[in-house]
């Protein structure tokens, strides 16, 4: 996977060159931050299970135990954070928006998003050190605005950190902590190319206001002279 920019303005020249599809979504509307992050949290899940199977396939026991430990780990954080993980509609097999989640944008739409955040997840650091890996966790989850889900994910992260050691364990708690990086710098970007084209807009609004002013003032001017009966060859 490919390491996601940290500059939002930079995430916003990565975006541009995906499909036309995305880059439209993303210059378009600012996504449901909730939503967004639970569909993350089913597809990085849903990567791991389908990982599992392949090694399953493949006779790889031990590769697949691996995955599928993941995939439960970050289901298990997902039920603590939102009270549910993800469910898969069985005819379409997308992610489905709880019944009682008020969703601003389009589902659809929020689903495309959510699998870009997967896809440009970093790839693991090369770390064993339980301590070390705690570390890294705590460094980066201090930078992150504490609000509302966000808060809630950072708490639940620090919660299953403190009572493990496991490196495997603290390495998808790792993750988890890039994977909400990315949430976080998507929509910032998202954010600041919507303010530029609004003060973009404003910077033309004026000029246009103006030259209406001046046609209205005008066309007012006539519409008085010809209410007073004068002759514009008298006013010449």
């Amino acid at each position: 996977m490919v390491e996601i920019q940290s500059n939002p303005k930079e995430i916003m020249k990565e975006l541009k060159s995906k499909p036309r599809e995305l880059k439209n979504l993303l210059l378009r509307k600012s996504p449901d931050r909730k939503l967004l992050l639970y569909f993350s949290l089913g597809y990085l899940a849903q990567m791991y299970m389908d990982n599992a199977e392949q090694m399953m396939k493949e006779g790889k026991s031990i590769e697949k135990d691996y995955f599928s430990r993941k995939s439960m780990q970050i289901k298990a954080i997902s039920r603590k954070v939102f009270g549910q993980s993800p469910e898969r509609d069985i005819y379409t097999g997308e992610f489905k928006v709880p019944k009682t989640w008020a969703v601003e944008m389009d589902k659809g739409e929020i689903d495309q998003l959510a699998q870009f955040c997967v896809q440009n997840l970093p790839e693991s650091p090369n770390l064993r050190d339980p301590e070390t890996i705690q570390e890294f966790i705590n460094k980066k989850l201090k930078t992150y605005k504490k609000t509302a889900v966000v808060k809630k994910f950072i708490k639940e992260i620090k919660n299953t950190m403190e009572n493990t050691k496991n490196p495997t364990k603290l390495l998808t708690l790792l993750e988890l902590t890039a994977l909400l990086e990315n949430v976080n710098e998507v929509l910032e970007a998202v954010k600041e190319e919507q303010e530029e084209e609004e003060e973009t807009e404003e910077e033309e609004e004026p000029k246009d206001t103006e030259e209406n002013d001046k046609d209205t003032e005008g066309t007012e001017e006539l519409e008085g002279i010809k209410k007073e009966g004068i002759s514009v060859d008298e006013i010449k």
